[in-house]
């Protein structure tokens, strides 16, 4: 299967957002998905999570990253609306012909408390529980381990947020993309080798 059809399912998933009013991701923050997805899978092959991944799109620039893995990565993508779940089911099974890809309809908060071995966490869900899923990423990553939280300038997360990104010791990074910014840290610690 070539990265032609990955190229297609995008742009497909990107009108069907627009189509039914989904706010997503844009395609300069899924480049930056890409690329972190191609740094963490080349590094280090593993889990990649997408909490709040609506209906893909942001799933599949996880997975458009993850490509050199050559399957030693895998995505699972969390979303909480039972009708955005069908239609990222359907994305899911079209995207596990590249990487394998499951969809897991959950609140993200309740789902991330499961996951362990991260090595790429993006979350986009709800701001205000920025925080809390901060500390459920905290558990989830693998030292090393990279967060991506979308919307980190528009709307902003709570003051809070950043506060503890800080004392927690993070290394970090706001990207100021158009879609309203987004956060980047690395939990401390070596890659696992």
């Amino acid at each position: 299967m070539g990265v032609e059809a990955l190229y297609d399912i995008i742009h497909r998933l990107e009108q069907e957002s627009t189509e039914l009013g989904i706010p997503s991701i844009s395609r300069e923050d899924g480049t930056l998905l890409a690329g972190l997805a191609f740094s963490r899978c080349t590094e280090e092959p593993g889990l990649l999570v997408d909490a709040g991944a609506g209906i893909g799109f942001s799933t599949a620039w996880l997975v458009l990253g993850s490509l050199a893995s050559k399957g030693k990565c895998r995505v699972i993508a969390i979303e909480y609306d039972s009708r955005l779940y069908r239609s990222l089911l359907t994305a899911s099974r079209q995207l596990s012909r590249f990487v394998p890809v499951e969809a897991v309809n959950e609140n993200a908060l309740h789902a991330l408390g499961r996951v362990r071995g991260a090595t790429l966490i993006f979350v986009d869900i709800e701001k205000d529980q920025y925080p809390e899923a901060l500390e459920l990423v905290e558990e989830a990553l693998l030292p090393g381990g990279v967060v991506a939280f979308h919307n980190a300038i528009f709307p902003p997360p709570p003051a809070s947020f950043f506060r503890m990104i800080e004392d927690k010791g993070w290394p970090s990074v706001v990207v100021p993309t158009l879609a309203g910014g987004m956060l980047v840290a690395r939990k401390p610690g070596p890659p696992k080798t």
